[in-house]
């Protein structure tokens, strides 16, 4: 098990400032009193995953990137989720490809 301020002792790969994943987990620093060090920023998930899978740093991933390649922390006390939402203009004729995707995403409304 490893805590925040373990991390703090290493370099962060992470999304830029403008995500909300990295926003998370920033939050999730301030919060505990600590800084994080971020040695390099990108939005490639991918490149994020090969250079935390090298040995260049820790990041945040999606759960679906998780393979053999990647060590995963289990952070005492730290579970970090996120909710996705949808946006399309309710006045608008949504494409069939649309209306399967929202079918999808939410059941309980009928569109």
């Amino acid at each position: 098990h490893v805590t925040l301020a373990d991390l703090t002792q290493h370099p962060a790969i992470l999304p830029s400032s403008s995500t909300f994943t990295r926003q998370i987990a920033s939050r999730l620093f301030q919060e505990s009193g600590l800084e994080m060090q971020v040695s390099m920023t990108t939005n490639y998930l991918e490149t994020i995953k090969m250079m935390a899978s090298i040995g260049l740093g820790w990041s945040v991933l999606p759960a679906s990137m998780a393979d053999k390649e990647l060590v995963i922390l289990n952070i005492d006390g730290i579970s970090l989720k996120r909710t996705l939402g949808v946006v399309y203009h309710p006045r608008r004729i949504l494409s069939r490809a649309a209306q399967a995707m929202l079918e999808l995403l939410l059941p309980e409304k009928t569109l």
